[in-house]
């Protein structure tokens, strides 16, 4: 007859005997414990060395799933900031720089333009060209960011 798991067989007889609860040890799944369980004879099997483990690892899991939450929150807000920044970066990238270059070349090849009217266009070209920049820079710090928590 072959024993069943925990008991060993007794000589001349025909049952099983359980093993001493001494020897009916596994480990603990509670965070930080390295302290061995006893197994009962009959029922569910104990996770946790006790009260103060299964507390320590069901705040365990509640961080963790904190962690998720959050870290899929930032990955929400990464996206819509990308998709909030798209259309003023084409606009600004497309429309407005190129605008106000073509303006600052016709004003400094018409003679018949007065001389404020190229340093305003120029003016306004830098104001563009620095709106455009902070725009790409606040797009690739939101695409990085969603990069980022897309893959962790």
């Amino acid at each position: 007859m072959t024993s069943p798991a925990g008991a060993i067989a007794r000589p001349g007889g025909h049952g099983t005997r359980r093993r001493p609860a001494s020897e009916r040890r596994h480990a603990v799944q509670g965070p930080g414990c390295a302290r061995p369980l006893n197994r009962p004879a009959t029922g569910r099997p104990a996770k946790y060395c006790g009260g103060n483990c299964r507390q320590a690892a069901h705040r365990e899991k509640a961080r963790a799933a904190q962690a998720e939450r959050d870290r899929a929150g930032q990955l929400a807000a990464a996206k819509a900031a990308t998709a909030r920044l798209w259309r003023p970066l084409e606009e600004a990238g497309f429309r407005d720089v190129a605008g106000h270059a073509a303006l600052v070349v016709s004003c400094a090849t018409d003679p018949d333009r007065p001389r404020r009217e190229l340093d305003q266009a120029a003016a306004d070209l830098h104001h563009a060209a620095a709106n455009l920049a902070s725009l790409a820079r606040q797009y690739r710090e939101a695409a990085d960011l969603a990069r980022d928590l897309a893959v962790s």
